[in-house]
């Protein structure tokens, strides 16, 4: 669940680096939802509603000694200060082991579900609505329309959403501009690869406002593997 980014060491780059110096090929393999895509078709999330969960689980609380729930720094929940001050989003970790193994702490949206589902107007989550509105802002679509790039932010109003987090498109950039060997993997539960596939033809024609002048075939894909199972729970591989 969680993209964890860190830098190597030179031992792990050694380990990298294959016999004759070059970097081995690197996979990128995404369960699409909630992670490329902020929405989830598949289980009715509207980007709303999966923002707000994927905040719910780096909202960390820890169990007191009665059993209640607090915030992971100590903090009740009604503690005024958390409205100016709310405690930390745990996102990523150093720590080895990360904080919550060490001092026992359990995500918001597992503990105490299901507000986890709408977070952010609940009575806990609500100190959490700025980040939030931060971050949709930062998903918000600017520059001129192009329908295959772009969500609608409840299903029934015009496009005004990035429908693939633009962080992605960019690693893909770099990571060309890099000359680094990889390849993307993409699997859903849901029916979410139709659209990715006009999206990732956009991209590479050029069309994404962010890479104008960007254009790569490889980018962009014909057709979809579909992985079954049959009546006796025997895999079923379809290919394109």
């Amino acid at each position: 669940r969680r993209c964890c980014v860190c830098l190597a060491t030179a031992r792990s780059l050694q380990r990298m680096m294959g016999r004759s110096g070059g970097l081995r090929k690197l996979v990128l393999h995404f369960d699409v939802n909630s992670t490329i895509l902020i929405a989830d078709p598949a289980t009715g999330r509207t980007p709303d509603i999966a923002l707000g969960i994927e905040l719910s689980k780096t909202a960390y609380v820890q169990k007191s000694a009665e059993g209640q729930f607090r915030w992971h720094d100590g903090r009740s929940f009604d503690d005024p200060t958390c409205v100016s001050s709310p405690p930390s989003l745990i996102r990523d970790s150093v720590e080895d082991p990360p904080p919550w193994v060490s001092r026992n702490l359990e995500e918001f949206y597992e503990a105490l579900r299901p507000k986890g589902s709408s977070f952010i107007t609940t009575e806990e989550g609500k100190i959490f609505k700025p980040e939030f509105d931060r971050l949709m802002a930062r998903l918000a679509w600017t520059g001129p329309a192009v329908d295959e790039l772009m969500l609608s932010r409840d299903g029934s109003a015009p496009k005004s959403l990035h429908l693939v987090v633009p962080a992605f498109f960019r690693c893909l950039v770099d990571l060309k501009r890099q000359q680094r060997p990889f390849c993307v993997v993409l699997r859903t539960f849901g029916h979410d690869l139709p659209d990715l596939q006009k999206a990732f033809a956009a991209f590479a024609s050029g069309r994404h406002p962010l890479w104008p002048g960007f254009e790569d075939p490889a980018f962009s894909f014909e057709g979809v593997s579909t992985l079954r199972w049959d009546a006796d729970g025997r895999p079923l591989l379809t290919l394109p």
